[in-house]
């Protein structure tokens, strides 16, 4: 996926008439396709947060249980925190939305027919002012869903991070399907959120720890 995110943000770069495109061809769904899509918005959009609390609970509840794994529990958390703090919050939407001045494609001559200039994501040197389009928040929230599925067992890890790279691409196709980010607004936050979640993985070492590798399996009793 990380790849993936590059090689779309690199043809998005020497091919821009291929986004408009597609930002045209995503706003054609009508009525019924906006109503289905703004209901699965309100969905993805509270998974992530809703999740992030619900572990940060369980891992806590466990570290009191079971003193023996309470280091590893913490790490966990810490890791969760920091992954969604940094990527969906400080990075996106923190700090690009407020720089970036990209319009979005509903705000687009290019796309809308009326409307500011399509900028390319580098530029950073369009009209918008304020919650633009580079890049997505919601989208580097969605793809965050990664960084608990590296905490589950080893047996069931690689279907739970495919299902965590699912939910984040669904994100981004409707985020795109309703005209409020390009095709290089998604794939940047997918390779930010994933990059981040793959550097805090490393730096907290929790790879390292075999007892982490289960942090969600719940403690065995202590003796």
């Amino acid at each position: 996926m990380i790849a993936v995110a590059a090689l779309t943000l690199i043809g998005s770069a020497l091919w821009p008439a291929a986004e408009i495109a597609l930002a045209q061809l995503a706003l054609r769904g009508g009525d019924r396709v906006a109503q289905a899509l703004a209901v699965a918005r309100s969905i993805e959009r509270i998974t992530p947060a809703a999740m992030l609390l619900t572990l940060a609970l369980q891992l806590l509840r466990d570290a009191s249980r079971c003193r023996a794994q309470s280091r590893a529990r913490f790490r966990a958390i810490a890791f969760l925190a920091l992954t969604f703090a940094l990527g969906p919050g400080l990075v996106v939407n923190g700090l690009l939305k407020s720089v970036s001045h990209r319009p979005r494609p509903l705000h687009t001559a290019q796309v809308m027919g009326v409307g500011d200039d399509y900028r390319p994501f580098y530029a950073f040197d369009g009209a918008c002012r304020r919650n633009c389009s580079f890049s997505s928040g919601e989208t580097a929230g969605a793809f965050w869903m990664v960084a608990p599925a590296l905490l589950t067992p080893p047996q069931v890890r690689p279907a739970a991070v495919a299902a965590g790279l699912a939910f984040g691409a669904i994100a981004g196709a409707i985020r795109i399907a309703a005209g409020a980010h390009f095709l290089s607004d998604v794939a940047f936050s997918a390779l930010a959120a994933l990059l981040l979640i793959l550097v805090a993985y490393r730096i907290l070492r929790i790879g390292d720890d075999p007892s982490r590798a289960d942090a969600l399996r719940p403690p065995r009793a202590e003796l």
